[in-house]
């Protein structure tokens, strides 16, 4: 639950600036993805390679931008 109030904390940060969703690239997504464990694990590390690779140092031309992600398995039969 932290996660997402400081998620939302940092939504509401944003939105009392000068917005601008499209130029400052704001979005949202939420897509269901069906893998197998194997799928999964080689989708991990092609996202970590990917994160890898743009997470680069601070500079006067680039502007902090923030994205979160979590991964929600879904619901087995017979669980509460």
């Amino acid at each position: 639950m932290n996660f997402y109030t400081m998620l939302a904390k940092e939504f509401e940060a944003y939105l009392e600036g000068d917005v601008n969703f499209e130029k400052d690239g704001f979005g949202y997504h939420q897509l269901p993805l069906h893998l197998s464990e194997s799928e999964q694990q080689a989708f991990l590390e092609d996202y970590k390679k990917l994160i890898d690779k743009y997470q680069l140092k601070p500079r006067e031309d680039r502007r902090m931008r923030t994205m979160a992600v979590s991964f929600i398995p879904e619901r087995q039969r017979g669980e509460n």
